[in-house]
């Protein structure tokens, strides 16, 4: 070691011939820098008569002033062709190759300048007299050159190097700047130009070690080395039934696939792609891309082997998607009467139950897609659980696992109705309610004296869905009048289309006297009554009445308490609430009832 060392220094030569050095150079001086090789006021006379070829140079200084690779001081004119230059320590100022003052017309191809102390790569002071290509130009600082940080930027500006490339070179180490053999970059990566020269050409043609260079494509600097690679990585993966990109993480050597809901985990094969010359098993078993089949039900583990017989585990994680399905599968009631009809396309389903059934309290019973629910109304549905009104269809909304959603229309009907029954049947007219007889399908019904059987209107109710005729004319309850004199047969027809006569038999009440008096008499009117019903006497003194309006059951409707003087009229007032039909109007004096029969309607 040296305070200012240089490895090589020529001074005021002009057809120097540098070749196959192996030159290591390091500063002891905290103050001071290095040079590796250094010419110096050298004039080369002629293009083309000074060389700089196959050498390895290696520069270590931590100096605060600049240290230098090669450092031409004006000395113009120098081939530097194929060789090597390596500055390591923290030296911010060194240069790994610095053309100096006037220092033009230089040629600097094939060469590694690599500076890992965080100067330049490459400086010159001549601005375009020169050329350079087919590179390896690196530095761990943020300069590449004193004026550009990047090989880009540097290229755009001068033109230069156009050819080159700026990577870490991968040496053996700072002082052996052999190349490491798995260092892709720089292989194959150089040109070389002969120059008709035996002896330069003969140089040219070999590397440091007199190894033969590859002609067409030699690597760059000064050693021509085996490319074995010593990536082991998987570069592409993926399965047939995968759902999207596999994703690939070089950093934790894991992959992550997901293939389609409902795939095999046990059986699946893989397609990859491994880095150059790489192998890969798992365990013993060699894995071949697009055939050999392994189970992923579980994390795989493979091996990858690079080309110099390194290793690297990679983990495969395979997960299936979540089920995207929104099917229901079946449905049933257990009041239905045959199977449901699923249709799968329209989302419908269509359930027929007896015809008596209650549709506002069903329970339905289904099976949905694997990892489904459903929801009626925002109501969460349970599985024989949840009761649902169906008067009007249900809309279903089932939830796929993946959070898809469908809706389903279930729609429930009852059979038709096979009844043809008359249910209830009345007049405004009768004096007690209609016997009917369901078993021989006839009805018979009284009506107070004194009643027009010729022209009634009845009131009934017959089996739903069902039709009502006389010979043949539809009848309407509370509306069709008809003749009441003979027995009229009614025809009930069912929704099923059956047919059954009921027979109707109307006869008038006996005209039964409650009381009779000379000399104290009623007169009511009128009868029928709708809204008001008028009651004058001939008593010719005061007496206090008491007046009830009574239904055929003997229930009080009305109540007057009043005193009634000769000739006076009193008026009772009918409500709209009273039903139509027969009722007694009672009069209770201190002494005597009377009671008369009226019609209201």
């Amino acid at each position: 070691p040296s305070s200012n060392p240089a490895g090589i220094y020529l001074y005021g030569c002009q057809k120097e011939m540098v070749f196959y050095n192996t030159i290591s150079v390091s500063s002891s001086s905290a103050s001071a820098g290095g040079y590796g090789l250094h010419i110096h006021n050298g004039n080369a006379l002629a293009e083309g008569s000074a060389f700089i070829i196959n050498n390895f140079i290696s520069l270590s200084s931590n100096a605060e002033v600049v240290a230098f690779g090669i450092l031409l001081r004006n000395s113009p004119d120098r081939k530097i062709y194929s060789n090597t230059i390596n500055i390591s320590g923290s030296n911010s100022l060194s240069q790994s190759f610095r053309a100096w003052e006037s220092s033009e017309n230089f040629s600097a191809h094939n060469n590694i300048f690599a500076n890992h102390a965080g100067g330049h790569a490459f400086s010159s002071d001549a601005a375009i007299n020169f050329t350079s290509d087919y590179n390896d130009l690196y530095t761990s600082g943020s300069m590449l050159t004193p004026d550009y940080s990047t090989l880009d930027q540097w290229q755009t500006a001068t033109s230069k190097d156009q050819h080159s490339i700026s990577v870490v070179p991968g040496f053996i180490s700072n002082d052996d700047l052999h190349i490491d053999h798995a260092c892709a970059d720089l292989n194959g990566a150089g040109k070389i130009t002969l120059t008709g020269n035996p002896k330069i050409d003969f140089c040219m043609g070999r590397d440091i070690d007199l190894e033969v260079r590859d002609a067409a494509s030699p690597d760059i600097g000064a050693d021509e080395y085996t490319y074995i690679s010593e990536k082991k990585d998987f570069l592409t993966y993926g399965f047939n039934d995968q759902t999207g990109d596999a994703i690939i993480n070089t950093d934790e050597h894991t992959i992550s696939a997901e293939v389609e809901y409902g795939t095999d985990l046990s059986s699946l094969v893989a397609m990859f792609a491994i880095s150059e010359n790489a192998s890969v098993a798992i365990g013993m078993e060699t894995q071949t891309s697009g055939v050999t089949v392994n189970d992923f039900t579980s994390p795989v583990v493979y091996t990858v082997t690079a080309e110099d017989g390194t290793e690297q585990d990679w983990t495969v994680t395979v997960t299936c998607a979540l089920n995207d399905s929104t099917g229901i599968l079946a449905y049933s009631l257990d009041e239905q009467t045959g199977t449901a009809d699923i249709d799968a396309n329209n989302h419908t389903i269509e359930i027929e139950v007896p015809f008596n059934t209650d549709l506002t309290q069903l329970v339905a019973g289904f099976v949905l897609s694997t990892g489904a629910s459903a929801s009626v109304d925002g109501v969460s549905q349970e599985s024989d659980v949840t009761v649902n009104d169906f008067t009007s269809p249900a809309i279903y909304t089932v939830t796929a696992e993946n959070g898809t959603e469908q809706e389903w229309t279930i729609t429930v009907t009852k059979t038709p109705n096979a009844e043809n029954d008359i249910l209830s049947f009345s007049f405004a007219e009768q004096s007690s309610e209609a016997t009917i007889d369901a078993g021989n399908h006839s009805i018979e019904i009284q009506v107070v004296y004194g009643t027009d059987l010729t022209s009634l209107v009845a009131s009934f109710t017959i089996s739903e869905g069902a039709a009502i005729s006389i010979e043949g004319i539809s009848q309407e309850s509370g509306v069709s009048i008809n003749d009441f004199n003979t027995p009229v047969t009614y025809t009930i027809i069912s929704q099923t289309n059956n047919s059954q006569e009921w027979i109707v038999s109307v006869t008038a009440d006996e005209e039964v006297a409650f009381h009779e008096m000379t000399d104290l008499e009623f007169e009511i009117h009128p009868n029928p009554a709708s809204n008001y019903v008028y009651i004058k006497s001939n008593l010719n003194m005061t007496d206090v009445l008491n007046i009830e309006l009574i239904d055929i059951t003997g229930c009080p409707q009305v109540m007057y308490r009043s005193c009634l003087y000769g000739d006076q009229v009193i008026t009772m007032e009918l409500s709209d609430g009273l039903a139509d039909g027969l009722y007694f109007i009672k009069i209770k004096t201190a002494k005597r009832i009377f009671m008369q029969r009226i019609i209201i309607k």
